[in-house]
């Protein structure tokens, strides 16, 4: 079996450079499927349970989408603290499930347990919603009220997150990720 692949010559189209790509490294290589194993992660950083909050990422995730696209545990594997699982969210998990879900950042909140639905406080929240237009503040802004958009929301990570200042971004927001807030 060769370590290198070397491709030679022009292809006609890129669909069908993948392809033939794809047909020939599975004729020549063996694939073996990885799940994510959230056994080995820890069940607690700072009273962040790592493997219940990938659990639950990775079922709803496979509920809207696909199992195919589930969170491996290598992005929390090194997790050592509550800081570090925000940098990770910000600079990792967060753009990968905008990449799966197309940037549809109601289908990220649900993922995340940010949906109004689920109970968490809006500093708990890593997707915030900003702005909420409806008719009328559309004809404001623009002039006219377009039909083809109903209604809009404006979504930003938490300035917490996005920002970069961990440390005030609550423990709370990650444990109300798999566990329900209580009402009180």
């Amino acid at each position: 079996m060769p370590s290198n692949l070397y491709i030679i010559g022009t292809m006609n189209t890129a669909d069908r450079s993948i392809a033939l790509i794809d047909t020939a490294l599975r004729r020549r290589f063996e694939f073996k499927e990885m799940i994510p194993n959230s056994t080995i992660l820890s069940d607690n950083i700072e009273g962040i349970n790592l493997q219940k909050l990938l659990e639950t990422i990775n079922e709803r995730i496979t509920f809207l989408l696909d199992r195919d696209h589930t969170i491996g545990h290598a992005y929390l594997i090194e997790i050592k603290s509550k800081n570090a699982l925000c940098n990770v969210f910000r600079n990792q998990v967060i753009p990968l499930l905008q990449e799966y879900f197309y940037t549809d950042w109601r289908k990220i909140q649900l993922v995340l347990g940010d949906n109004d639905e689920w109970g968490k406080s809006p500093e708990d929240k890593l997707v915030l919603v900003t702005k909420h237009y409806n008719g009328t503040e559309e004809k404001i802004l623009f002039g006219v009220d377009l039909d083809d958009y109903e209604e809009q929301e404006i979504y930003e990570l938490n300035p917490l997150i996005s920002n970069g200042q961990f440390d005030n971004f609550p423990i709370s927001g990650f444990v109300h990720i798999y566990e329900r807030p209580s009402k009180g």
